[in-house]
């Protein structure tokens, strides 16, 4: 069986840049409906950042736009 992390690992591999972009995007949207950043949901988005190769400086400005 395959585990959540790995299934993010191999689905990261085969999307573009911008498809990484919008892949975090909509996870943050998912995540933070209550508009609040828990640490656990923080460790989910940090993780997420690294396995997409996402630049920090989006990350940070994608969930501020939720939290805001």
């Amino acid at each position: 069986a395959i585990d959540s992390q790995k299934a993010v690992e191999i689905a990261a591999n085969g999307l573009t840049t911008e498809l990484r972009k919008t892949a975090f995007k909509l996870a943050a949207e998912v995540a933070l409906p209550d508009m609040v950043l828990t640490d656990k949901k923080k460790l989910v988005l940090d993780s997420l950042e690294t396995k997409l190769s996402i630049s920090s400086d989006y990350a940070k400005k994608t969930i501020e736009r939720f939290i805001a």
